[in-house]
């Protein structure tokens, strides 16, 4: 049996940034996995607050990973990236 969710523990703790508006933290999404990890992501953690996502505007896989650009209950955009080789997430807050 798969994962089913990824919960969000980071916090303030434990991330980097690796770019202006850009955070890597290996647990950021909460995700409905099915028959694959990281299928639809359900919320993320940004600024230590969650946030619930309303929609998925758009996802396409790239070589070593998947993007989603989602959209959350408050209105505001990201692009999200989860990277197979290292199972990590990234966030990056869209303007």
């Amino acid at each position: 049996m798969g994962r089913r969710l990824r919960s969000a523990v980071c916090g303030l703790l434990g991330g980097q940034v690796d770019a202006p508006g850009i955070l890597t933290m290996p647990d950021l999404i909460e995700c409905y996995s099915g028959y694959e990890y990281a299928e639809r992501p359900r919320a993320l953690r940004w600024q230590g607050t969650r946030l619930e996502i309303e929609s998925v505007e758009a996802e396409w896989r790239i070589p070593g990973g998947k993007r989603f650009r989602v959209r959350t209950l408050d209105g505001e955009v990201f692009e999200l990236f989860y990277g197979e080789l290292y199972d990590e997430w990234r966030v990056g807050l869209t303007e």
